[in-house]
């Protein structure tokens, strides 16, 4: 392989699927954008299309701060970049109409070739890290270097099953495979898949990244006064919960105390104010600092994830699962991802809310030499899950497939 300093400057181009502050992605762009920073290397993480009638729809709040002027183009680390894409409409509407395509892969290259200027006039080379197949209509026309599919969810299945939102990403997924120069997934299925087009497939599973330990005293006050056992769940709280499963436990176990730890989006706020009514066992406390969440879940005896479980889990690969291994919290999960075959040995694994409940109950039981053992093991293991050593791993790829090629 050619060597590392072969190459010149070059700026990374992740497309995200939200916002940057909300985005499950975030600490694994981060540790690339450290892992590249000595080595020339810019990152440009490009939000959401703001004025489009998705966001009118469904998202105002984020033309409220587009206006407010929080969403203006911004960095946001040594080398990273922080902007929204300015194009006509949605960029995903692009795929579906060829009109679209041919104005918005003008509107980008000169967006692109804009922001280069601005970060660093020298640099030449750039590569798209793009996050869903729609986007494969910009490869081979705006002047890119190469181009990774970063395939970290099943793109031609949505969460609640509906296919309309979808349809037709088979083949652009294909499309897409084909044209990337590599492609990295977060699951076996998504590998077997993308490997079919593309045989510079790879798994980078995710993983955990808390560079410092912080203390969210409020959080922490609410913590210490919940009565345990507590069984916690990190992340953000959407709709790929299960709330027939968590309707389940929390009835069942009213002497247990139940604690949700994160921001929840706006499609599943009326279900927990309904929840929250109806269980006394049931807390929330509400967005916490990501490098606040190692002191966090040192008040769980258990850590749960209670997803649902259909053929768009198949593919899921949480990061939280990674984030209580290396703590050392006895995780309860659903059936989803390759937890099951990969980790069942250090993690209980449930096919049935009757299981998942009797899973926590059975780590509440276990014996303090055999816990002790099971956090050690955990820990122990969670070295090989940093983002740092994946970030390390993707830059090798990115070397050897892009920049030196």
């Amino acid at each position: 392989m050619p060597s590392e300093a072969a190459h010149e400057k070059f700026i990374l181009i992740f497309t995200l699927s939200m916002p940057w502050k909300n985005y499950h992605r975030e600490q694994f762009i981060r540790s690339i954008a450290s892992e590249v920073e000595d080595k020339g290397g810019y990152v440009i993480c490009m939000e959401p299309t703001i004025l489009s009638l998705f966001n009118l729809l469904k998202y105002p709040e984020r033309i409220i701060e587009w206006l407010k002027g929080n969403n203006n183009f911004r960095k946001d680390g040594p080398n990273i970049y922080v902007t929204h894409a300015k194009t006509f409409e949605h960029v995903l509407s692009s795929s579906r109409f060829k009109i679209l395509s041919f104005i918005n892969r003008r509107l980008i290259k000169r967006q692109v070739n804009r922001l280069i200027k601005k970060i660093d006039n020298t640099v030449k080379d750039f590569v798209w890290v793009l996050h869903r197949p729609e986007l494969h209509f910009l490869i081979g026309y705006t002047g890119e270097k190469g181009a990774v599919y970063d395939c970290c969810d099943d793109h031609i299945l949505t969460s609640d099953m509906k296919s309309l939102k979808v349809a037709g990403n088979l083949a652009r997924e294909e499309s897409l495979s084909k044209k990337s120069d590599f492609v990295i997934t977060t699951s076996s299925k998504l590998f077997k898949r993308n490997k079919l087009s593309n045989n510079n497939t790879f798994i980078i599973e995710n993983g955990h990244n808390f560079t410092e330990i912080l203390i969210d005293k409020k959080v922490e006050n609410i913590l210490r006064g919940i009565k345990k056992p507590i069984i916690g769940y990190i992340g953000i709280i959407r709709k790929w919960i299960d709330f027939d499963l968590l309707n389940y436990i929390l009835s069942e176990n009213k002497e247990l105390s139940f604690v949700f730890v994160g921001e929840i989006y706006k499609d599943s706020v009326e279900i927990f104010k309904e929840l929250k009514l109806k269980y006394k066992n049931l807390y929330l406390t509400g967005r916490v600092k990501y490098n606040a969440l190692p002191e966090v879940m040192n008040y769980f005896d258990v850590g749960i994830i209670p997803f649902k479980q259909n053929e768009f889990m198949e593919s899921v690969n949480p990061n939280k699962f990674y984030e209580m291994l290396s703590r050392g919290v006895p995780i309860v999960s659903t059936n989803i991802g390759d937890l099951k075959e990969k980790y069942s040995d250090i993690s209980k694994i449930s096919d049935t809310k009757e299981e998942f409940e009797r899973n926590i109950k059975d780590f509440l039981a276990m014996d303090k030499t055999s816990l002790s053992e099971l956090k050690a093991r955990m820990r122990s293991l969670s070295g090989s899950f940093t983002w740092r050593d994946k970030a390390r791993y993707f830059y090798s790829l990115l070397n050897e497939h892009i920049l030196n090629k």
